[in-house]
């Protein structure tokens, strides 16, 4: 007996068959992909500020910041950032930890990292 699909399946099915045909959300053009893109930034700037928030809370008693750029124009793409810096942190000079959407200007490519 099957067990039943995860309810993501669909979504990640429907995401495959947009990287097979070039298209993302039924969208064709650039600016269009574009403009859905944003908006998925939206969709994940709770989630991830919540990662980072639990991070903060949990590991760094409360000393970091979160902050957030939303959808900035980057070398003629679109991308969004979410890090966490603390004062120990910056004081050794080592980067934050950082949650990165980028949709490429190059071949279209959505990546999250």
């Amino acid at each position: 007996m099957e067990s039943p699909r995860p309810e993501y399946t669909a979504e990640l099915l429907r995401h495959f068959a947009d990287l097979r045909d070039g298209t993302h959300g039924g969208a064709v053009r650039r600016q269009d992909k574009e403009r859905f893109f944003s908006a998925a930034i939206t969709l994940l700037d709770s989630h991830a500020r919540q990662v980072l928030n639990e991070i903060n809370t949990d590991l760094l008693l409360g000393t970091g910041e979160v902050t957030a750029t939303g959808a900035q124009p980057r070398g003629g793409g679109v991308e969004a950032t979410w890090a966490l810096s603390w004062p120990e942190q910056r004081a050794a000079g080592i980067n934050p930890i950082i949650i990165r959407a980028y949709y490429s200007a190059g071949p279209d490519s959505c990546q999250i990292a």
